[in-house]
């Protein structure tokens, strides 16, 4: 087979095309279309990890990888019975003046009381 151009200067300037498609992209209408295909209700941080030129149907597409940083909640009872999240995009808040645990780095659960701002909010 004859080569027509080096491989590796095809792959470093794909790779300088999507770290500049990345580098433009509109971030808060990103964080929207993240937010809602995986029903996130916050995004704390995020950055561009891996992309590839891709074939979708008869066009050409770019597809970007992220690594995103939120939060993800879960219920449970006393009992340790699992409550499940109501269905709307809030979520739900501990009633007011109630404890509520942190987890430390090393897994334990520190104990603080709510903050004002959060109290006043729900």
């Amino acid at each position: 087979m004859i080569k027509i151009t080096d491989p590796n200067m095809i792959q470093k300037r794909e790779r300088e095309l999507l770290d500049a498609i990345a580098d433009g992209l509109n971030q808060d209408a990103l964080i929207d279309v993240l937010k809602e295909q995986h029903r996130l209700h916050t995004i704390s941080g995020m950055e561009s990890r891996h992309g590839d030129i891709v074939a979708v149907g008869n066009m050409v597409a770019y597809r970007l990888d992220f690594d995103v940083r939120t939060v993800l909640s879960i219920l449970f009872d006393r009992s340790g019975n699992y409550v499940e999240i109501p269905s709307s995009s809030e979520s739900p808040h501990p009633p007011r003046g109630r404890l509520h645990g942190t987890f430390g780095s090393a897994g334990n659960v520190s104990r603080r009381r709510g903050c004002e701002a959060r109290r006043n909010s729900g």
